[in-house]
């Protein structure tokens, strides 16, 4: 098992708001197909029915996100859409951001807090220690460090740079139950699990 250092906030390089700065890749594979999805196989809830005309329109907030394809823990495929009806909330990190290390601490207990509302929690966990991009070894040290038993996906999609352009790792945005994004959750360099239960109480 890899270990993962707590870093201070102060030690991230170019911090912006207590996060760390992202290091961009080129935008990518987003898909926001209309009307032609299909349920991928894994482990996780599955929407009971997903509109016909659903239809990606974007990743900023107000949009309606695509139907992003990305690689869960376990090998398998996920879909943002198997999860339309519930509210999602969408943890964009990294392995070496010390703010982001600090925020998984907390995800388990709002996953667990919030299951019986509807409410879904997924980590993208974009690079690795290195800063390279996240496989399935990496995504399962992070879910057995912080005993995180929800889907933690390697950005597969890299809806990351679409998502936070030049804005500092992590990136917590919540999902309502029609996909639609309601913006970026401000998260302070401590009590970071209470902003995003609030956040989440707003959207219930």
């Amino acid at each position: 098992m890899r270990l993962f250092v707590i870093l201070p906030t102060w030690m991230c390089a170019g911090l912006v708001l207590g996060g760390c700065v992202p290091v961009l890749h080129s935008p990518g594979g987003a898909d926001s197909s209309c009307g032609s999805y299909e349920a991928p196989e894994n482990a996780w809830p599955q929407a009971a029915e997903v509109p016909a005309e659903l239809c990606g329109t974007g990743w900023a907030e107000g949009d309606v996100l695509g139907d992003a394809r990305l690689v869960d823990q376990h090998g398998q495929e996920l879909s943002l859409w198997q999860f339309y009806g519930d509210i999602v909330v969408l943890d964009i990190s990294t392995q070496w951001c010390g703010p982001c290390q600090a925020l998984a601490a907390g995800v388990q207990a709002t996953a667990d807090d919030y299951r019986d509302q509807g409410v879904e929690y997924v980590t993208i966990l974009v690079e690795d220690l290195d800063g390279n991009a996240t496989d399935e070894t990496d995504l399962n040290a992070w879910a057995d460090y912080y005993g995180i038993a929800e889907p933690v996906v390697s950005d597969t999609a890299n809806i990351s740079p679409l998502m936070l352009p030049g804005n500092g790792y992590p990136g917590v945005f919540i999902v309502d139950r029609t996909m639609v994004n309601l913006g970026q959750v401000t998260i302070p360099q401590t009590g970071q699990d209470e902003a995003v239960r609030a956040a989440i109480d707003a959207a219930l």
